[in-house]
């Protein structure tokens, strides 16, 4: 996947990077856990 991304593909990352951020926080957890237990 060699294509540039688009502003609005970089704006849905951010968003789902902050969303993720904020979920772990509301855990307690770290990362690591959330991805193994959620995926």
């Amino acid at each position: 996947m060699n294509r540039k991304l688009t502003e609005k593909e970089i704006a849905f990352l951010m968003k789902l990077r902050k969303l993720m951020l904020e979920y772990n926080a509301l855990l307690s957890t770290d990362g690591d856990c959330v991805y193994r237990c959620r995926i």
